[in-house]
């Protein structure tokens, strides 16, 4: 029972996945026709494309083997912009292009498989591809190098021979770096040894994702690398790598590298430091920016943390712009170490001094907050001060008066008791 409800519905859930994604061109002649031109075919054809890149890899292979169009003629391109004069086989064959145009959306490698699959056979399938970008070149080398079937093997390669990739160094020329961190897995996981320099260019690479892609790539080949990590290590270190496994080797290339690129980043970072303690807080400022865009998982977090309060505190009077910027940069490098309070005590404290027309009663709170957060920073305890002071004064004025008031009203009551007799005394 269970597997003829199963053999129902599964079909029914293709039939609505199906009519889903290719509803916008069926309605194209119709929308036409009845003067809506408020989404254009282009739109629906975007709109389709971004549905099928959520398709799961089986439901694309499923989509595109039930919607074949045999005798199609033209290109996509031109039937976008004549969809009104379209005929059942252009329009059949418009609804495929729309699932095989979401290369450049699939993110799951089954997703880039199985798109790829559906466009060999497709006069348009390098348009798909170039309009795909660095997602479609990253495709292509995962079946070339990872397809077992030959003949796809053979078509990728093709496909990136008019695409001007030949080789290693071309293919990782991009600007998607989520796409060239598909190339390098792809690479890693074929042990391809002529992508092999290239890859060990790119693990001092100053993006994160790259870096730790090409180091795992270069993990991925194993005692195939040996040679190759021996001859890197020798140069990057000076030091031979005959006796060292490959663990180590490739252990040491990340070290060497590691030092070279952070480097710079240490020069400039150090100058930022050394302005700030000679009092030249933008310029050290500016300089400290500078090392922390290029390196932000610098060691030495806790230094600058440091550095950065004191200038904080030198800020917060002179230019309080400035000093919050710089505070919640500092808060992001303070995240879950024992200085974090300390950055949160002087953002409390900021928000105080710059909420002064709120009055003292809706003041002290925040002074008290900043306070306990950080009994060493000062400035929010001498304002607690101040307000002390400010209150102290007030309730002295406040009992001032109604001593005075009273003792003008018991003169005036004692002058009434003595000027009446006087009168009333006979002449």
């Amino acid at each position: 029972m269970k597997q003829a409800i199963k053999s129902v519905l599964i079909p029914m859930k293709h039939a609505l996945i199906v009519a889903a994604l290719f509803l916008p061109a069926i309605t194209i002649t119709a929308a036409k026709a009845s003067g809506a031109d408020s989404e254009t075919p282009q739109k629906r054809c975007d709109s389709a494309s971004k549905a099928a890149a959520q398709a799961k890899p089986d439901e694309i292979t499923q989509l595109l083997q039930s919607n074949r169009a045999a005798g199609a003629t033209g290109k996509p391109n031109e039937w976008l912009t004549k969809a009104g004069a379209l005929g059942p086989t252009e329009t059949k064959a418009l609804s495929r292009y729309y699932v095989l145009r979401s290369l450049g959306q699939q993110t799951a490698l089954g997703g880039r498989k199985a798109v790829l699959e559906g466009l060999k056979g497709e006069a348009f399938a390098l348009d798909v591809i170039r309009e795909a970008g660095d997602v479609g070149i990253a495709a292509l080398l995962e079946m070339q190098l990872g397809s077992p079937d030959l003949k796809n093997r053979g078509w990728a390669s093709g496909q990136l021979e008019l695409l001007g990739k030949r080789t290693a160094s071309d293919v990782v020329q991009m600007k998607d770096a989520s796409a060239l961190v598909n190339v390098l897995d792809a690479y890693g996981a074929a042990k391809n040894l002529d992508a092999l320099p290239v890859i060990l260019s790119l693990v001092s690479a100053d993006n994160t994702s790259i870096r730790e892609a090409s180091r795992k790539a270069v993990l991925a080949y194993g005692r195939d690398a040996v040679f190759k990590t021996k001859e890197v290590y020798q140069t990057l270190t000076g030091r031979s790598g005959e006796a060292l496994d490959f663990e180590t080797l490739a252990k040491g290339i990340f070290e060497a590298t590691d030092k070279l690129r952070t480097r710079d980043v240490d020069t400039r970072l150090d100058d930022g430091l050394l302005r700030l303690r000679n009092g030249e807080l933008a310029a050290g400022l500016s300089a400290i920016e500078d090392s922390l865009a290029r390196q932000p998982g610098t060691a030495r977090k806790a230094e600058l943390v440091s550095a950065l309060l004191e200038a904080i505190d030198r800020l917060i009077d002179t230019d309080r712009p400035l000093a919050r910027q710089t505070l919640e940069r500092t808060l992001r490098l303070s995240a879950n170490s024992p200085r974090e309070n300390a950055v949160r005590a002087r953002l409390v404290y900021l928000d105080a001094e710059e909420r002064t027309s709120l009055g003292p009663l809706a003041l002290r709170p925040l002074y008290e907050r900043a306070m306990t957060l950080d009994p060493n920073f000062s400035a929010p305890r001498q304002r607690v001060n101040q307000l002390d002071d400010v209150r102290e004064e007030f309730a002295k004025k406040s009992l001032w008066w109604p001593l005075a008031a009273g003792a003008l009203v018991l003169a005036v009551a004692l002058a009434i008791l003595f000027v009446r007799p006087l009168r009333r005394k006979p002449a």
